[in-house]
C-alpha cells in the first residue's frame, strides 16, 4: 500500500482533528504536527522531499534560469557596514559552495569561485542581508 502524498489539505485535517479532539489525542497530533515542521525544515518525510527551499537555492535556480555558466576564478567582495552578517548569510554561502561543487571564503568578505553561476548567487545573497557587495572575474598571474 502506497503512503498518501503529505499536502495542505492533510495537514489542515490535522488541524481540524487537533481542536475537535481530547487531550490524548491532542498531544499525539501535536508531537506529529512538530516531527512533520521539523522533517520539512532540515530533511525528508519518509523518502520524500518536504518544507521550504532555502534563499540559496531559490536564488541559484533562478540565477541558473537566466546566466549560463562560464569558468574561471570569480570573486565576490561584500561588506557589511554597520550591519553585523546574519549567521544565516553564512549557511548561505556554505550551500552555494555545495550547490556549485565549490567555492571557498578567501576571508570574511571575499569568496572565491570558479563558477560564474555560484558568484552571482552569492553577490545576490550578500545585497539581500545587507550588504555592498561586488563581483570580479580574475585572472592569476605568475610573476617571476
Amino acid at each position: 500500500m502506497s503512503e498518501p502524498e503529505l499536502s495542505a489539505e492533510i495537514i489542515a485535517g490535522l488541524l481540524v482533528l487537533y481542536h475537535a479532539c481530547d487531550n490524548s489525542r491532542a498531544r499525539a497530533i501535536r508531537r506529529l504536527w512538530k516531527h512533520l515542521n521539523k522533517c520539512g525544515k532540515y530533511g525528508v518525510y519518509r523518502g520524500k522531499p518536504m518544507g521550504r527551499k532555502s534563499l540559496a537555492q531559490i536564488i541559484y535556480e533562478k540565477v541558473k534560469e537566466d546566466h549560463e555558466e562560464e569558468r574561471g576564478t570569480w570573486l565576490v567582495l561584500y561588506d557589511f557596514k554597520g550591519v553585523k552578517a546574519n549567521s544565516t548569510f553564512w549557511t548561505n554561502v556554505k550551500r552555494v559552495e555545495n550547490l556549485v561543487n565549490g567555492g571557498s571564503l578567501i576571508q570574511y568578505s571575499v569568496f572565491k569561485t570558479t563558477s560564474r553561476i555560484g558568484a552571482i548567487v552569492v553577490l545576490r545573497l550578500a545585497k539581500h542581508y545587507g550588504a555592498e557587495a561586488i563581483m570580479y572575474r580574475a585572472e592569476k598571474i605568475d610573476i617571476k
